[in-house]
């Protein structure tokens, strides 16, 4: 899975299951990022907390390992709030993935 934003890239790996490691990569074309975190919430649903800081892997790419744990009620729709600071501000882009 692929999100385009007007600043850089979200790559989801296409095999995403419950417990199961996978990875999230961002790719920063003008190298601004300075700062990522993700947390993983359900609507109207307290899962906990589920944060992840991503790693710079190059100048211009980002990676975070994460696993999603399982609903006990069985709800697979998970929301991927991206948290992304840069040299001169901060933005959130909420994406919604069905696992």
């Amino acid at each position: 899975m692929q999100y385009d934003t007007a600043a850089y890239t979200v790559s989801i790996s296409d095999d995403v299951k419950a417990l199961r490691p996978f990875f999230i990569s961002i790719t920063d074309p003008a190298q601004k990022i300075t700062k990522a975190v993700l947390n993983l919430k359900m609507r109207e649903m307290d899962m906990g907390q589920n944060r992840y800081t991503f790693s710079r892997v190059s100048a211009d790419s980002w990676r975070a390992k994460v696993i999603i744990p399982v609903c006990t009620s069985g709800k697979r729709n998970w929301l991927i709030e991206l948290s992304v600071d840069d040299q001169t501000s901060s933005r959130i882009t909420v994406f919604e993935i069905n696992i």
